[in-house]
């Protein structure tokens, strides 16, 4: 019998986001280890996270921002908390009836 496939999220991310990601101290290690070596195709930055992953990055993604006090900084954090969540959102839409 084979073991079940745990369901994966590709997202596709620009140097920048990894970068904005990277510079978060609170990042869980896994994810980190995810970023800093992400699977590349063509010009594209790609990491492969389970739901409940990209569900825990968004949440440290919202920390960031609802706690830094420079505007732009909350900005580019607003900005990347809406992209993940799009990936999250869309994920959940495709697979509601499972």
């Amino acid at each position: 019998m084979k073991k079940a496939e745990k369901p994966v999220i590709e997202i596709i991310l620009s140097k920048s986001q990894i970068e904005l990601l990277l510079s978060i101290d609170v990042l869980d290690l896994d994810y980190e280890e995810k970023l800093k070596l992400p699977i590349r195709k063509g010009d594209k930055n790609i990491i492969n996270l389970e739901p409940y992953e990209l569900e825990d990055l968004c949440g440290t993604v919202a920390f960031m921002g609802n706690h830094e006090k420079d505007q732009k900084m909350v900005r580019k954090y607003d900005r990347l908390f809406e992209y993940l969540n799009d990936y999250l959102e869309d994920y959940y839409r495709k697979h509601e009836d499972e």
